[in-house]
């Protein structure tokens, strides 16, 4: 997982995380560690997940993995979370994290555009 790439920004209630390559629950546990350390940081922000440079196609038990990784973050990150895809079998991942995710609070949607995704956290529609 050498080519793999997490970068981050925080601004007012919204985190952007870029993710390039190949990442997993760790990764996103260690991204989600140093964000909350970031002094802009406001517990609850949205997410913005930006995952259509990434090449990663997680199983059924990686997914709830990284439910896991989001809902144990001391509700830091119990924000909304808008995951940007590049293609249809990520989106599904994506759709199938948002109904796993419903169980337990956390509210995940896929967007092929930044466009969308930043309406959906703006208005929740």
């Amino acid at each position: 997982m050498s080519d793999k790439e997490l970068e981050f920004t925080v601004s007012s209630r919204c985190v952007v995380i870029v993710f390039t390559g190949e990442y997993d629950h760790s990764d996103l546990r260690a991204t989600l560690k140093r964000i909350s350390l970031e002094p802009s940081f406001e517990k609850n922000s949205d997410v913005i997940c930006d995952a259509r440079k990434s090449r990663s196609s997680p199983s059924v038990n990686e997914i709830r993995k990284m439910l896991d990784v989001i809902q144990m973050s001391d509700n830091d990150f119990s924000g909304r979370w808008a995951v940007l895809v590049g293609d249809p079998l990520r989106f599904g991942l994506t759709r199938m994290a948002g109904v796993f995710g419903e169980v337990v609070g956390v509210h995940i949607r896929p967007f092929k555009e930044m466009q969308e995704a930043v309406d959906w956290l703006r208005t929740g529609v």
